[in-house]
């Protein structure tokens, strides 16, 4: 039983939780960006 959970706390610490703050990082610079471009003031030109 003591090998089951020291497995399982190494997939939780060294795979899941990896996965999950990139996840997390990737989400929040995405939502950043997409604020930034929002807000932007891009010239309007016509016919283009």
């Amino acid at each position: 039983m003591a090998g089951e959970k020291e497995r399982l706390s190494i997939i939780i610490w060294n795979i899941r939780l990896p996965r999950i703050l990139a996840a997390i990082t990737a989400g929040v610079g995405l939502s950043v960006a997409g604020c930034v471009m929002q807000h932007m003031k891009l010239p309007v030109r016509a016919g283009v």
